[in-house]
Order: C-alpha cells, then structure tokens, then sequence
C-alpha cells in the first residue's frame, strides 16, 4: 500500500489488518514496483500521486514486468485521496 498522510494511512492499514491482511506499506512507485519484485501479492492498493514515481507509471511497469516474467497478473486497486486540502 503506498504511504499517503499518516492518518489515512494508518486508517487503512488498521482496516486491512483487522481483515487478516498483512500489509506493506512504501513511499513512492519506484518502491512499489521493487516490493513487486521481491513479494508476491494477492492485490495491490496503490495510490495514484506519488512521488518519484505516480502510481499510473508504476502500474505499467508492474504489468510490463509480468508480461516479460510471465507472473500472475495482480489485481492493483487505484486509490486517490486529495490530501492535501485543496492546495496545489
């Protein structure tokens, strides 16, 4: 799950873990596509405005990536949150 304001962040890890879920969380898309890399995952919560990378760019690659390795194809859940309360 990639890391949005600590609040919302925590909201939402607490509610996937209540679930029984375990969750990862990272900073950015290029971590995103890293942790994807290392970990298989059953689905991926994955927030649009990111820095370094955006979640729309991270999401090509991570599906690019299966293609070439012939991987799963896991489902990635777009969130986007305007946290950042109307400022640019």
């Amino acid at each position: 799950m990639p890391k949005t304001t600590w609040s919302i962040r925590r909201l939402r890890e607490g509610f996937l873990k209540i679930s029984g879920c375990r969750v990862d969380i990272v900073n950015n898309g290029r971590e995103a596509v890293e942790a994807l890399k290392r970990e298989l995952y059953d689905v991926v919560f994955m927030d649009c405005q990111m820095p370094e990378m955006d979640g729309f760019d991270a999401t090509r690659v991570i599906r690019e990536q299966e293609k070439d390795d012939n991987r799963h194809h896991v489902p990635v859940i777009a969130l986007d949150c305007p946290c950042n309360g109307g400022r640019s």
